[in-house]
C-alpha cells in the first residue's frame, strides 16, 4: 500500500474511534440522566472515550510488539468492566437496566453495539497479529 493511502487509513480508523468513542460517551450520559440511573451500563459507555480510541491504535499497530500488549491489556481491561457492570446490574442496581431499557431500548442497544464492536477489536488485532520477522542470526 502506498504511505500515502496507509497514513490517510490510519487517519480514518482513529477518527472512527474518537467519534464513536464520544457517541459512546453521550449514550452513556444518556442511560445516566433522566432518572433513569443506570451508571453501571453507562460507565462501559463513557469509558469509550478512551478505550474506543485506544482500541483503533492497538488495530493500527498490532503487527508490533507495542500493538500486542496494548490490544492485550485492552482485553484485560474489557473483560474486568464488562465483568463490573454485569455484577453490578445484578446486585446494587437490580432494576436499573430494565427501566434503561423500557424508557429509550434504542440508546441501550446503540451503546450495546458499539461496546461489542470496539471491545472485538482488540481481540482480533490479536488474532490477526503477525510477528515481525526476527533478525538474521550472525553465527549463519
Amino acid at each position: 500500500m502506498y504511505p500515502k493511502r496507509k497514513r490517510a487509513r490510519a487517519v480514518l480508523i482513529i477518527l472512527a474511534g474518537v467519534v464513536s468513542g464520544g457517541v459512546s460517551f453521550s449514550l452513556g450520559m444518556a442511560m445516566v440522566g433522566g432518572g433513569h440511573g443506570w451508571t453501571s451500563g453507562a460507565t462501559v459507555a463513557i469509558i469509550g472515550v478512551l478505550t474506543v480510541p485506544a482500541a483503533a491504535v492497538a488495530w493500527l499497530v498490532r503487527n508490533r510488539w507495542y500493538g500486542r500488549v496494548l490490544a492485550g491489556a485492552m482485553v484485560v481491561l474489557n473483560v474486568f468492566m464488562d465483568a463490573m457492570t454485569i455484577a453490578e446490574s445484578l446486585d446494587a442496581e437490580h432494576g436499573t437496566f430494565h427501566r434503561a431499557w423500557r424508557e429509550m431500548p434504542g440508546v441501550v442497544i446503540l451503546a450495546a453495539v458499539l461496546v461489542v464492536v470496539w471491545q472485538i477489536l482488540p481481540v482480533a488485532a490479536l488474532i490477526f497479529s503477525r510477528r515481525a520477522a526476527s533478525a538474521p542470526d550472525s553465527h549463519s
